[in-house]
């Protein structure tokens, strides 16, 4: 059977028109665009030249400027964006003390460097004098307005006592001694600067009946932990009974109540008269931070082994809503200057990094956000910059480490990035345009 064979269609072309491949290709920009912010964490490292041993780093207040202390007598001042040098100290090696006792912080209003006992402009980089330490000190806090300077003697010198020192950096001058015959090692303002409190231990001699054994000790330790009026130096409250070397406080943001914790019991006080308000159960835990939008507690042991948790409290109730467990041993530095406490909050309260750890945690149920993948060091405050979305690190190789946040914590936070609207506006307008393309073949 025969027929005629039937005659092919022509293939149907279809042609792109040039409102299309332009929107084609913005929705190409777009989506990469939507792709960077979305990224997480990306790490930059720099070695500074002539940098040896190990590194401290931090931001300063505004977030502009970075300051780096090596081993080797090298402290400089860097540009926090192009990561060029600014300020270079140089430290006569008979200033540079023990760094454990000594350390080089920047103050709040970034004017001055203080390198016990000295203190240093930190837009010259030259001397502007000498805070004459009277001991090694262990403990050390700025005011919130960089204009004071606390330090805590642990051991007695030839020059003076025990006790704690506050200093004006304007004129060098020592204008308060507190806590004369204590030994403070720790020392911290509260948020207003009209406060600032010093735990000690002093020695108090046992009664005969009270000495069992002939190898005992006659004389035992006790602490306390005191709060003084910054501008009277009169001491207000007067806390008994604490342990001097396993005691940790924060003060609350707006410095009406301090939190405390002694390796059992985690309580708030009213700060102008020491009453208790509430407390809890809080075992082996001897350290204590409050988050700065006073919403969450975290509590750790003062030197935490590999895999111990912190416990992540509700301020109001203390009740634990979630655990940080360390993957490292969380020992701090012993190059760390004092007052770096091992522990951060972002600015906005709402992430949390950790000493010799490489994760950043929620601060809401203390879920892991992220991996950095490289254990940070040095941790205080200032590793975040104002706006919570740089981290930065020293190692013990001298190199640092800078990282830049990017994606938002959670997934829905991704309709708050300007790019994913430009991209949900660009592949409507290219769907719309597709589809006139169609209709006009």
């Amino acid at each position: 059977m025969t027929g005629e064979a039937r005659p092919r269609k022509a293939p149907r072309r279809f042609r792109f028109s040039l409102r299309t491949l332009l929107l084609a290709s913005l929705l190409a920009g777009s989506a990469m665009l939507l792709h960077s912010q979305w990224a997480p964490w990306t790490e930059c490292t720099f070695v500074p030249p002539d940098a040896i041993g190990p590194c401290y780093a931090e931001f300063s207040s505004d977030g502009t400027r970075l300051l780096t202390v090596h081993s080797n007598r090298l402290i400089r001042l860097w540009d926090a964006r192009g990561l060029t040098e600014q300020v270079r100290l140089d430290i006569p090696e008979h200033v540079w003390l023990d760094f454990f006792y000594t350390g080089a912080r920047l103050s709040p209003d970034g004017r001055w460097i203080v390198v016990l006992p000295s203190v240093w402009d930190a837009d010259t980089g030259k001397p502007q004098g000498t805070l004459f330490a009277t001991s090694r000190v262990q403990a050390a806090a700025f005011a919130p307005d960089g204009s004071w300077f606390l330090t805590g003697s642990p051991e007695s010198a030839e020059s003076g006592g025990y006790g704690a020192n506050l200093w004006d950096l304007r004129t060098r001058d020592e204008v308060l001694t507190v806590a004369k015959e204590e030994h403070v090692n720790q020392v911290c303002f509260s948020p207003c600067g009209r406060w600032f409190l010093t735990v000690a231990a002093f020695w108090v001699v046992k009664p005969a009946a009270a000495k069992v054994q002939a190898y005992e000790e006659p004389v035992t330790e006790e602490g306390v932990a005191r709060i003084w009026n910054t501008a009277t130096g009169r001491e207000t409250v007067t806390l008994h009974g604490v342990h001097p070397w396993a005691w940790g406080a924060a003060f609350f943001p707006d410095g009406s109540k301090l939190a405390t914790v002694d390796g059992s019991q985690l309580r708030i006080l009213d700060a102008s008269n020491g009453e208790v308000l509430t407390q809890t159960e809080a075992t082996r835990q001897e350290q204590v931070f409050v988050s700065p939008d006073a919403r969450r507690i975290v509590t750790t042991e003062k030197w935490p082994r590999a895999g111990s948790n912190c416990q992540l409290r509700d301020a109001r109730s203390l009740a634990i809503i979630g655990t940080l467990q360390r993957r490292n041993a969380g020992n701090l530095m012993l190059w760390s200057p004092p007052g770096v406490e091992g522990l951060a909050f972002a600015p906005d309260g709402q992430r949390i990094i950790l000493e010799s750890d490489t994760s950043v945690w929620f601060a809401e149920d203390g879920t892991e956000l992220w991996n950095l993948g490289r254990p940070l060091i040095g941790v205080n405050p200032h590793s975040f910059d104002p706006e919570g979305r740089r981290i930065v690190s020293g190692d013990e190789n001298g190199a640092v480490h800078i990282w830049s946040r990017r994606r938002p914590e959670r997934w829905w936070g991704v309709v708050c990035l300007p790019a994913f609207w430009v991209t949900m506006l660009v592949g409507g307008a290219l769907v719309w345009s597709f589809r006139r393309d169609r209709k006009t073949l």
